[in-house]
């Protein structure tokens, strides 16, 4: 596992932050990002290498972050209001955010930037982040559209006594360890991906290349391996598609977030995904939050 752990002057600074947060979490955003400015010239060198460990290494957990101590029960359902005496989680994320680039959220999934993610008691069957009842296989976050995000980072709320580990893969081992002629056909043919149900609109199936080529030389992976999220449209694109999914399987890890720990993943070069969780709905269940981040 890649992780760092930030000194005790970097976490009192972030944890300082919550003077601008209130029931609305951020009711003064350029106030906000001008002591995250600050901040980052005070810890240039520790916020540098943090920078450089993602893009080295393609994700990166963060250790020693502000912990809040005095969390409402775990949610049960995506609607419910949550009331928390202060705003900790949300603040580390954004300080992340605003380090590493820029956040974003889609309007269609949950019309917030902070995702809160957790089995949800109404959606236990879903193959989705609110689901809990069947492995969350991995995937490119948002593999449907170009506008994916170019990293995603998930701070750990509350951990559960039942583990549950998120799944990682790196892709760049897949691509030097799978045979070049199944490349050859995953590059060639076309995939249809479904919108996730975290998506409020009707179900949409768009068409993408599975592997893109950027600017920078290096290659962008956009693959879904939740069922029937990714379709083939021909019989010899489906069977390489069973070649890369053997292959991402047996190179996955594991990594276990904690109270005060975050990871920020390279959404190009990383997939991500969990197995079932042993959910109780008793209010101490696992719960994560998320935001999606564009490079500078």
């Amino acid at each position: 596992m890649f992780y760092i752990e930030i000194s005790n002057k970097l976490k009192s600074e972030i944890n300082n932050l919550s003077e601008f947060s209130d029931n609305t979490i951020f009711f003064n955003p350029e106030k906000f990002e001008i002591a995250v400015n600050l901040i980052e010239k005070r810890h240039s060198e520790e916020i540098n290498e943090i920078k450089l460990l993602i893009q080295k290494n393609g994700y990166l957990v963060i250790k020693n972050l502000p912990i809040e101590f005095e969390l409402p029960y775990t949610p049960n359902a995506p609607d419910e209001i949550i009331q928390k005496k202060h705003y900790i989680s949300e603040i580390n994320l954004v300080f992340i955010g605003y380090i590493i680039g820029r956040i974003f959220s889609f309007e269609d999934e949950n019309k917030n930037k902070i995702h809160n993610v957790f089995p949800s008691i109404n959606h236990q069957e879903y193959t989705s982040s609110l689901g809990s009842k069947h492995h969350l296989s991995l995937h490119t976050e948002i593999a449907f559209s170009k506008f994916k995000p170019d990293y995603i980072s998930l701070i750990c709320v509350r951990k559960s006594k039942n583990l549950s580990p998120t799944l990682l893969c790196d892709m760049k081992k897949v691509f030097e360890a799978v045979p070049k002629h199944i490349w050859n056909i995953i590059q060639n043919e076309d995939y249809f991906i479904r919108q996730p149900a975290t998506f409020k609109s009707e179900t949409i199936y768009r068409k993408i290349k599975a592997i893109e080529l950027e600017e920078n030389n290096n290659f962008s992976f956009f693959f879904n391996f939740i069922d029937g999220m990714m379709v083939s449209l021909s019989q010899k694109s489906h069977e390489a598609l069973d070649v890369i999914k053997d292959y991402v399987y047996k190179l996955k890890e594991e990594v276990l977030l904690e109270e005060g720990h975050a990871i920020v993943i390279d959404n190009h070069r990383f997939l991500h995904g969990r197995d079932q969780i042993q959910a109780n709905f008793d209010g101490f269940d696992r719960w994560l939050q998320r935001i999606y981040i564009r490079k500078k």
